[in-house]
Parts: C-alpha cells; sequence; structure tokens
C-alpha cells in the first residue's frame, strides 16, 4: 500500500498528460486486444481519466463503440471528431484510404481533444512491453521524455542498413523545410507538449501550405513521393 501510495504521488508532482489515441470501431480488436491487454498487464496503476479516444462523429458505428468503452476499464473519456472539409481529404492521399488519411490529419490537432499539459500520442495498436513508472515518460525534473532512432537520410529516402525504410521522411521535409534525423515510432507514447500542436501546424502551414494547414496537409498528403 505505501509502494502503491508512493507511485500515485509521483505521478502527481508531474505535468498532467493523457494518453491520446485517434481510432475508430473497425480498429477494435487492435485497440482491446493489444493496447488495452499490454496496458492491463503492464500500467498496474494507470491514473484515472488519463486516456482518451477520439472516434468519428458520423459514424454510427462508432458511437456504438465509444458508449461500450466509456462503460469498461480504464473508463477512457471518449470524443468524437466531426469530418475535415472534404477538398482536404482528397483520398488515396497518403496512399490507403480516405479513413487513414483523416486519421493522419486528426493527429496534427490532438490538442484539441485534451487540457492537459501533454498529449502522450499512441496508436491503437501501440502496446508497452515493460512495467510503466514515472521515470520512464519523465525526467528528473520533469521534462518528457521523447526517444527516436537515428537514421541515414539522403534528400527524398531514408535508409536503414541500406534498405528504403519508407517514404514518410519525403513529407517530413515538404512540411518541415528540414530533413527528417530520426524516427519516433520506435518508443511510444510520444509525449508532446499541448502548447507545440498549434505551433506545428502554423510553421507547416508556413512551410509549404501559403499560409494554411489544411492546405499544407493536401500538398504534402497528396505528392506522389510522399507517405505520411
Amino acid at each position: 500500500d505505501d509502494r502503491k501510495q508512493s507511485l500515485s504521488s509521483d505521478w502527481q508532482n508531474l505535468p498532467s498528460f493523457q494518453i491520446w489515441i485517434r481510432t475508430h470501431a473497425p480498429g477494435n480488436e487492435k485497440l482491446l486486444a493489444i493496447f488495452y491487454e499490454s496496458l492491463r498487464l503492464f500500467w498496474k496503476d494507470f491514473p484515472e481519466k488519463t486516456l482518451v479516444l477520439t472516434l468519428d462523429d458520423d459514424s454510427p458505428e462508432d458511437h456504438q463503440y465509444g458508449d461500450y468503452l466509456t462503460n469498461m476499464w480504464p473508463f477512457p473519456t471518449v470524443k468524437y471528431q466531426p469530418p475535415p472539409p472534404r477538398d482536404v481529404l482528397t483520398a488515396p492521399a497518403c496512399g490507403r484510404t480516405e479513413g487513414f488519411d483523416r486519421m493522419m490529419h486528426s493527429v496534427f490537432f490532438a490538442d484539441e481533444w485534451t487540457d492537459a499539459d501533454i498529449v502522450a500520442v499512441m496508436d491503437n495498436d501501440g502496446m508497452f512491453v515493460a512495467p510503466v513508472t514515472p521515470r520512464h515518460l519523465f525526467s528528473k525534473d520533469g521534462k518528457p521524455i521523447v526517444i527516436g532512432k537515428q537514421i541515414l537520410y539522403t534528400r527524398g529516402q531514408t535508409f536503414k542498413l541500406g534498405a528504403p525504410l519508407g517514404k514518410w521522411a519525403v513529407a517530413t521535409e515538404m512540411a518541415l523545410g528540414q530533413p527528417m534525423v530520426a524516427d519516433f515510432m520506435v518508443h511510444f507514447p510520444i509525449m508532446i507538449w499541448r502548447s507545440d500542436f498549434e505551433l506545428f501546424r502554423q510553421h507547416i502551414a508556413n512551410t509549404i501550405g501559403n499560409g494554411t494547414f489544411n492546405d499544407a496537409f493536401r500538398r504534402f498528403a497528396t505528392d506522389a513521393n510522399s507517405y505520411n
């Protein structure tokens, strides 16, 4: 009991954070069988009201799914996002489906779904593989820990041991105006200050979007050599 109380106190002394996942009803097996099971196994003292799920507002199946999720552990906050303007999702944009494009677009607005200081972004098929404690997510002085894997990059291509790693580096360079220097998909959750999202959107908009983020998203999502 003393150890549990100490861990709870450790979490309370840190900046507020919420895990945010953009998902939908067809992805229920990934969320429930992978993320939820690993959460139950490796995060025994998971803080209350720490998980936020965003689903499609225009999907009756998502609303039914959301009602189901709110009544089971870990009792997430479930929110619903209306579809973005039609001219933003020019599927197949990111090389998959309109639903995938919509999910990618949503990630840039993760700050709109939580009031926490930090948005801890995860995929619905992300999983924990070791016990989670405050020191895994925060430094001693309370700064969020973000871990990436350095990559060898040449313009337009990324390589891992001489093999193409993925076209998302092209989209990254287009959006940021800087080469991709690391892959952060290797360590979840990705801890991002909520206040930074607006700065991201504005920087991307100014770099390739003629001042608007939606125009920027459409440009790098539809580029033939880009993959988000």
